[in-house]
């Protein structure tokens, strides 16, 4: 059973399901988290038919985290956008570069449903990230270990 819960100026809906360390997923908004939809929706006065130009308007200001609290997520974490998207390309590499220790996926020919659109692309991203560590690249820029302070 869901609940809601304050943070900061914004009250989200969560669910808590089986045992073991923590996985949080979050969706795009207007995807799947049903509370959260029809509050979205009722708040922004019902049907999606017709609202093109205020989804826009959503999506170039929300989501409004500041970079500060992106820099704070320290868990391995997957950005996962699709490729035309109501959310720019720039801004989920900006999400991406502020959380430290995430691994991008851009899911291609797909828009803000990209989960319905290509799940069987999104569910194999998914599951290698939950199933699989972190592969250690040939040629790391990212994710590089810090070179040594002089002495």
């Amino acid at each position: 059973m869901g609940e809601y819960v304050q943070l900061g100026a914004v009250k989200t809906w969560y669910e808590k399901h089986g045992e073991g360390k923590p996985l949080v997923l979050m969706h795009g908004g207007l995807v799947e988290a049903r509370p959260d939809v029809r509050r979205g929706l009722a708040r922004r006065g019902g049907a999606l038919p017709g609202r093109r130009e205020e989804d826009r308007e959503m999506a170039a200001k929300e989501p409004d985290l500041q970079a500060t609290e992106l820099t704070a997520v320290t868990a391995r974490t997957l950005v996962m956008f699709a490729d035309d998207d109501l959310v720019t390309l720039a801004h989920s590499v900006e999400i991406y570069n502020n959380i430290p220790n995430a691994e991008f996926a851009i899911v291609p020919g797909t828009s803000h449903f990209l989960v319905q659109e290509k799940p069987h692309l999104v569910n194999q991203l998914v599951l290698d990230f939950l199933t699989n560590a972190p592969v250690p690249t040939i040629a790391p820029i990212r994710r590089a270990p810090a070179s040594p302070e002089p002495a």
